[in-house]
């Protein structure tokens, strides 16, 4: 038998096996990822742990502005269980002071895509690109209020307090025309930032400093990559512990604006 012939007899079964395989996003241990190109792995570092994830089925706004646009929307929030536990999470009513998100965005409507960011956003201080292992995000810093806030929706039907404000970078990442990866950290506005409108910020000392270490904890928590997820393997999906409220998010100013796929006005 030629030896081409062999080596596809041996494959044969691993294709098979793989074209099998269901498509799936959803977390895995510490990692929000997919098995569905394109794929991506978003892990949280230690000590954030997961206390939500799952799958809502949100929507967005096409350019007509009317009709709702079905997409998915997998997610996973994270926290540090050492300030959960000094703040009194098991308490009524206790404040939340830092968490972390991250999302895989999908648009089932194949008319339309995703706008890719390129302007900064109304309550965004910064907005600048960069590569990290091979992907290409958006990195922006923003104030979210949370009135009207999904992420502070879901902290506040748990019965937690939140704070008027956040201090939040957000990466985002067009991964395809209908895909988008959202990663954000997030803490309690702090009363050392200053700022003066809703895109100034003032950064002098102390301020200055304050926003660094801000930074420095952001920037180190996630990792992200272009790997799958083995829905297979050893390591299992940890359990959900929080209650989600009626409330979705806010596609458009989470992922950006959706416009027609040929990029022409209907």
């Amino acid at each position: 038998m030629p030896e081409f012939f062999k080596r596809f007899r041996l494959l044969l079964p691993a294709l098979l096996l793989a074209a099998c395989s269901p498509a799936r996003t959803g977390l895995i241990g510490n990692t929000l990822t997919t098995n569905v190109r394109p794929l991506i792995s978003i892990t949280a570092q230690p000590p954030l742990t997961p206390l939500a994830h799952g799958r809502l089925h949100a929507s967005g706004y096409g350019p007509a502005k009317n009709d709702p646009v079905a997409l998915s929307f997998d997610f996973a929030l994270f926290a540090d269980p050492e300030v959960e536990a000094r703040t009194g999470s098991a308490e009524p009513g206790a404040a939340v002071e830092r968490f972390s998100l991250a999302a895989i965005l999908r648009i089932t409507e194949q008319s339309l895509q995703f706008q890719p960011k390129g302007q900064k956003a109304y309550n965004a201080f910064s907005i600048s690109k960069v590569r990290l292992n091979g992907i290409d995000w958006t990195e922006e810093l923003l104030r979210i209020s949370s009135g009207g806030d999904w992420a502070a929706a879901v902290w506040r039907e748990n019965g937690r307090a939140v704070p008027e404000f956040w201090l939040t970078k957000r990466w985002t990442a067009h991964l395809a025309d209908r895909t988008i990866a959202v990663m954000e950290y997030r803490e309690a506005w702090p009363a050392c930032l200053a700022p003066i409108s809703r895109d100034v910020l003032i950064q002098n000392d102390p301020g200055g400093t304050c926003l660094q270490d801000f930074l420095n904890r952001a920037d180190a928590a996630f990792r992200a990559d272009r790997s799958g997820g083995d829905f297979k393997g050893e390591v299992k999906t940890p359990p959900s512990s929080l209650r989600l409220p009626r409330e979705m998010p806010d596609i458009t100013a989470m992922a950006g604006e959706l416009v027609y796929s040929n990029m022409t006005s209907r």
